[in-house]
């Protein structure tokens, strides 16, 4: 049976954006000679996807002609054994050295597609000796990534042993090459971790793209009133100019393309935020959509109010019908306009029903997509101005059809947030309103984020 894996996640393969990196697994030549037509089906949804064989495999493939239907293949990963250096007979085991043999299959399958090597790590340690050099002279082929293929969780010996080579790679120079664990491990992420493997590059990236925000919340550590009351009380009335050229940053156009455009192929999730709201730069949009065409799974953090028509549109399109595509957290922190403006001094209730409606245009948006679309976490930071209304943001957000509620604790970025935690006489009625949320949530079937937070 075959294995479809989209670049380390667990989605569905028809969630495959056109660009995104889809592994198929396989063990025999009888499993794809089966199921050539489902991998077809796969290769007309995106055009970049990866068949990974045994050696052997691939022989009897292109023997039996099947490589011949197998129809828009980007590339091969092939599994290699490494030579056994304890083996008797050393004329054989020459033979059988890993860089000639991928070398070899290079030179034969490299002319119209991809090939990537994987290297089996067998089960006995001692069989890792050498395998540094290994790792570098198929890096010296050209190899744009490699795989390691080992089973099961790390082990603290092996993961050791991988740390070591990692450590030697690095300061042998290893080349601009990547190493990840095969995705059809399920924990891949671990031996990543265990082993600190720091070739495979990131798999979440946050980027913040805009300090710039046109609202006023008053538990935010820029842009509330007092704060900036205060910062100009320090400047003699105005603003000191290194604060205001910090509050109008935001990351240079090309600088930024240049971040998205170097990301590994491998890269699962990239969250747009800021010290303002990253939906104020310009070219966010954009931004968005290259991440989604790279097959990266995106989330804004935004206060919901930037969105026009087109962007609600082209990000229901960018989608998918799950959250694995694009996910909005939107700060809201309201389930009424008078609490809505009274967290926003400077904001009105006509710019409630603005965030509101973009809130149930997307859900409007989705349930005419047949699903896709764009999925919403609706966050509001708990203090003692909206906390009554917990309850009530709940249910608000099971009627503008997010999926998920996040009740997030304030935090004090100053002294003057102090003011907005609860009173000594209000920690019990504001303890009991979130948990009266939560279970609401629950029973409505809203996902509570962080909910150990609350229960505490």
């Amino acid at each position: 049976m075959i294995t479809i894996k989209l670049a380390g996640k667990d989605n569905n393969y028809k969630d495959l954006k056109n660009k995104e990196i889809c592994f198929i697994y396989a063990k025999s030549e009888l499993e794809i000679k089966k199921q050539h037509k489902l991998i077809n089906e796969v290769c007309n949804i995106s055009s970049r996807v990866i068949l990974c064989l045994p050696e052997n495999v691939l022989y009897k493939l292109k023997s039996m002609k099947i490589l011949d239907k197998l129809i828009g293949i980007y590339g091969i990963s092939v599994s290699l054994r490494r030579p056994n250096t304890n083996s008797k007979n050393k004329i054989l085991e020459r033979k059988k050295n890993i860089k000639d043999r991928f070398h070899a299959i290079k030179t034969e399958f490299g002319k119209n597609l991809l090939v990537i090597p994987e290297v089996i790590i067998e089960e006995d340690i001692n069989s890792m000796d050498g395998i540094g050099i290994d790792l570098m002279n198929l890096a010296h082929l050209g190899c744009p990534w490699i795989f390691l293929s080992v089973q099961g969780p790390p082990t603290d010996k092996k993961a050791s042993k991988l740390r070591d080579c990692f450590n030697y790679l690095e300061m042998r120079g290893f080349p601009e090459t990547d190493i990840y664990f095969s995705f059809n491990n399920p924990d891949h992420f671990a031996w990543t971790l265990k082993t600190e493997c720091h070739f495979s590059g990131p798999s979440y990236v946050h980027m913040d793209i805009s300090n710039k925000c046109t609202h006023s919340c008053l538990f935010c550590g820029l842009y509330s009133p007092i704060i900036i009351k205060e910062n100009r009380k320090k400047s003699g009335g105005q603003l000191n100019e290194n604060l205001i050229k910090f509050m109008a940053a935001q990351l240079p156009y090309e600088k930024a393309i240049e971040i998205l455009e170097s990301l590994p192929v491998f890269t699962r999730q990239i969250q747009f935020g800021g010290a303002g709201d990253p939906l104020t730069h310009l070219h966010a949009i954009e931004f968005i959509e290259i991440a989604r065409n790279k097959g990266i799974s995106v989330e804004i953090l935004t206060n919901m109010e930037y969105f026009n028509a087109n962007h609600l549109s082209l990000l229901t399109q960018l989608g998918s019908d799950t959250g694995n595509g694009i996910r909005i957290i939107a700060n809201i922190s309201a389930a009424s306009a008078n609490t809505y403006v009274q967290i926003r001094p400077k904001q009105t209730e006509k710019q409630f029903e603005k965030v509101i409606e973009n809130l149930s245009q997307f859900k409007l948006l989705r349930e005419k997509n047949n699903g896709k679309g764009v999925f919403v976490t609706f966050m509001s930071v708990m203090n003692r101005l909206n906390y009554l209304e917990a309850s009530e943001m709940v249910q608000l957000a099971w009627e503008l059809g997010a999926e998920r509620i996040w009740l997030k604790p304030l935090e004090i970025h100053d002294p003057s947030h102090i003011h907005l935690l609860p009173l000594k006489e209000e920690k019990s009625e504001y303890r009991h309103a979130l948990m009266q949320a939560v279970h609401l949530a629950d029973r409505i079937g809203i996902h509570v984020q962080q909910r150990e937070a609350i229960e505490l």
